[in-house]
This record gives C-alpha cells, structure tokens and sequence, in this order.
C-alpha cells in the first residue's frame, strides 16, 4: 500500500479547505436528527434502503472489480 499510497497523495490538489474535526462533527449531529427513530434505535432497527442509479451502481463495481484484481483476491474474465 505505501507506493500506491504515497503516489496518491502526490497527485493530489487541495481545491478547498478542509472543514475541522469540530465542524465535522457538528455537521453530523445535525444530520443524523433527520434520520426517524426508527432507524437509529439499537434493537432492531429498521432497515434503510438506498437505491443506487445505474452509472453509480456500475462505478461501484467497477472500483470493486479493479481493487480485487489488484490484491489478486479474485480473477475477473
């Protein structure tokens, strides 16, 4: 992981500022009052689907496809 990662980084441009870890979370605990109660309780929570458009669901599995051949973990033909 350390080439693969360090080149990454190298070819990163930072095109704005990064929010603080306060801001973050400040942002999250708003969000997450949206979420009906069902969906955060502990005890069997309710199920939260998310439907994936086609291009998206193609993209994930194009990412999954180029990092298990990668790892060698899996063969695609």
């Amino acid at each position: 992981m350390g080439s693969l990662f360090s080149l990454s980084i190298l070819q990163t441009i930072l095109i704005y500022e990064l929010p603080s870890v306060d801001a973050i979370r400040t942002y999250h605990q708003k969000q997450i009052c949206l979420f009906w109660p069902e969906y955060l309780r502990k005890l069997n929570p309710q199920t939260y689907f998310v439907d994936l458009s086609e291009k998206v669901w193609q993209t994930k599995m194009d990412l999954l496809k180029s990092i298990l051949t990668r790892t060698h973990l899996l063969s695609w033909s």
